[in-house]
């Protein structure tokens, strides 16, 4: 697991007061998802291509597909190449993301969820349960670790 994941996960479950289950989701690079129970067990996760990837890969890995700006789409359906794949790149992520926390709610019935990275304040309004987004839930999470190993630096 990356240390990147590990802290975010961290610091999502510290700021819910460390007494629910988080997830955490990341959108960079990668789309992750990170699960702690309540008692703070880190239960897994999944990992999936971000928004640019999965842009990169459509243009990359066909022939005659472009390359196109993830810019907000206009119309819910697309009507060009370009709208199409926007819309499939960008609602499919919506649904995904949807979907995970659905089915994690549904374990874990006081599940919050944290949003973090770089395209977390844009997502954070279109998913369906009420979420937190913070872009510094890495950054937090190294501070915690950090005041930890340092309080136990002090106990020698």
């Amino acid at each position: 697991m990356g240390t990147d994941r590990l802290c975010s996960v961290i610091g999502a479950y510290y700021n819910s007061g460390c007494n629910h289950p988080v997830m955490c989701i990341d959108s960079g690079t990668a789309l992750t998802f990170d699960i702690i129970n309540s008692s703070g067990e880190y239960i897994g996760g999944n990992i999936s291509p971000g928004l640019s990837m999965r842009a990169r890969a459509l243009h990359e890995f066909t022939s005659r597909l472009p390359l196109v700006d993830l810019s907000e789409p206009e119309t819910p359906i697309g009507t060009t190449t370009e709208t199409a794949i926007r819309n499939g790149i960008i609602r499919g992520v919506i649904n995904e993301i949807n979907g995970y926390i659905h089915y994690y709610n549904l374990k874990f019935p006081k599940l919050q969820v944290y949003f973090t990275g770089g395209g977390s304040i844009n997502f954070a309004n279109r998913l369906k349960k009420r979420i937190f987004a913070d872009e510094n839930l890495v950054l937090k999470g190294i501070n915690i670790v950090l005041s930890h190993v340092m309080s136990l630096q002090s106990i020698k």
